[in-house]
């Protein structure tokens, strides 16, 4: 039994799911029955192999088995469904969990917030978010993450900023992502002034933005019709060697053309065409004075 199970778990580095199968195969016909922890190594195999069916298959076996499955079973095929943008049956797998009076924990109700997120179910996110309140369940960086993007997909800015906010207040160190997802709620409703001042949040905070967070921001203020520090955000992008996408070309350019300035799309062409080091070139207000 514990060299089948050991053997199994080792599939799953490799994610060779098929090899795992086999060997629960091999053990019905050795007339060994399968324990849950082998059961649990099998389904773990799955994870990084688009296998939420096959998951739960192994579950349907697991059960027709008369083996008990636990709260690392229903964690790994939350998972699964997770990373396979299966938000369904995520939740299908969350309410056998609750059923069975199980308690989940703060990896199983981020997994499964997170494929809400995946799903643009915003609503549902929240109430899980809330539920971890109320069951006492400590509410990480990940459990904010995924419920201001969800809100931030969903439309919901307001929603998202007041969670970006709460996570202050419950003393939750956020992150790049965190900043990211509400400058992004801010962008999607056209809050330009409010991304500029999470953005210098962020910098005060001494976090790293990345290219997510320049594209997020420069899309805010094009949608806003600000072309001056949308200009000046690129040319911060450029001289953070962090390095421009077609998201941040064109969403500069967008802002220059709709302010009419045509004389900066052009100039903006010449130092991409030239180097970094020529950013300077290109004078526009300072950021700090818009927010």
């Amino acid at each position: 039994m514990i060299t089948f199970s050991t053997a199994i778990s080792a599939c799953k580095q490799g994610s060779m799911w098929e090899k795992a199968l086999q060997l629960l195969s091999m053990m019905a016909e050795c007339v060994i029955d399968p324990s849950r922890i082998t059961y649990n190594a099998a389904i773990s195999t799955c994870e990084n192999s688009g296998g939420w069916e096959r998951a739960l298959q192994l579950l349907s076996m697991m059960m027709q088995g008369e083996v008990t499955p636990d709260e690392i079973t229903f964690g790994a095929l939350v998972s699964i469904c997770e990373k396979d943008c299966e938000w369904e049956k995520a939740l299908q797998v969350f309410s056998m969990l609750m059923q069975r009076k199980l308690e989940p924990s703060t990896i199983m109700f981020n997994s499964t917030m997170s494929a809400f997120e995946k799903g643009c179910n915003w609503e549902k996110a929240l109430q899980l978010f809330d539920v971890m309140a109320q069951r006492w369940v400590e509410r990480n960086v990940i459990t904010f993450n995924a419920a201001i993007s969800a809100c931030e997909k969903g439309a919901e800015s307001e929603r998202a900023l007041q969670l970006f906010s709460d996570a202050a207040k419950s003393k939750v160190e956020r992150s790049t992502i965190t900043f990211n997802a509400a400058i992004s709620a801010a962008q999607k409703s056209c809050e330009w002034r409010e991304a500029l001042l999470l953005f210098g949040f962020m910098e005060e905070s001494r976090m790293q933005p990345d290219i997510v967070t320049f594209n997020a921001m420069i899309s805010a203020c094009e949608k806003g019709g600000e072309w001056e520090p949308a200009l000046q955000i690129f040319c911060c992008l450029l001289r953070r060697m962090v390095g421009p996408d077609t998201i941040s070309v064109n969403a500069t350019i967008s802002a220059c053309e709709k302010g009419g300035e045509w004389e900066k799309v052009m100039q903006l062409f010449n130092v991409l065409e030239r180097s970094e080091e020529h950013t300077s070139e290109l004078q526009s207000p300072s950021i700090i004075s818009y927010a």
